[in-house]
């Protein structure tokens, strides 16, 4: 189960972390087969998932969020959201953290990726 950002607050974030978060979104909702934010912040999984974190080392970075939510969905487990209205705070509104956006973009794909091995 994963909190999500409704479509509003999602608005408030950096229209460069939009785009990044939204093409990765696509993507992993094609892969795994449910459409939502996958990568806004707190979730709850199965704690038998945690072993299976195992298989992506250190070097998945964030992709391990994706790389789970994979073999979960994989074990036969639902993906579930919960969208609320969870804006940016506004002192991280700015633009200026475009490296960072596609270093996360990058490493999410690769742990999505890394899941479909």
């Amino acid at each position: 189960m994963l909190a999500a950002r409704s479509s509003a607050a999602f608005a408030t974030f950096p229209a460069f972390q939009q785009r990044a978060e939204r093409s990765f979104g696509e993507l992993c909702g094609e892969v795994i087969g449910e459409r939502t934010d996958y990568l806004y912040g707190p979730f709850l999984l199965k704690s038998v998932l945690v072993a299976e974190l195992a298989a992506a080392d250190a070097s998945v970075g964030w992709g391990w969020r994706p790389f789970l939510f994979n073999v979960a969905r994989a074990r036969g487990y639902r993906i579930v959201s919960i969208a609320g209205d969870s804006a940016c705070p506004i002192d991280q509104r700015g633009d200026e953290e475009r490296v960072h956006r596609l270093r996360q973009l990058s490493e999410n794909a690769d742990g999505l990726a890394r899941s479909c091995r």
